[in-house]
């Protein structure tokens, strides 16, 4: 038998994913922000060096967007899971 219907607190989850897409944006700006101080650190050393350090700060921002792109995935998907389900039927 049908006993009741629970809500779902859609709210909660879509600002989980908000916060998700926040974090991404900020981890982005921390890669970028990385990116620049590895170019502006290397200016004054030997060709080879700013080559070999501006490889690594760029993997390591290339990194860091990945991860934040993937925050933002699981964000719209916690986000499109709840907008699907605003409600659910408890059957005992």
């Amino acid at each position: 038998m049908l006993k009741k219907i629970e809500k779902i607190p859609v709210g909660e989850t879509l600002g989980e994913g908000v916060k998700a897409v926040g974090e991404g944006a900020q981890a982005v700006g921390e890669g970028a922000k990385a990116v620049a101080q590895g170019a502006t650190a290397k200016v004054g050393e030997a060709g080879t060096a700013v080559k070999e350090g501006a490889a690594g700060v760029v993997a390591d921002a290339a990194k860091g967007v990945a991860q934040s792109a993937q925050k933002v995935a699981e964000g719209a998907n916690k986000a499109a899971k709840s907008q699907n389900s605003g409600a659910k039927l408890v059957i005992d």
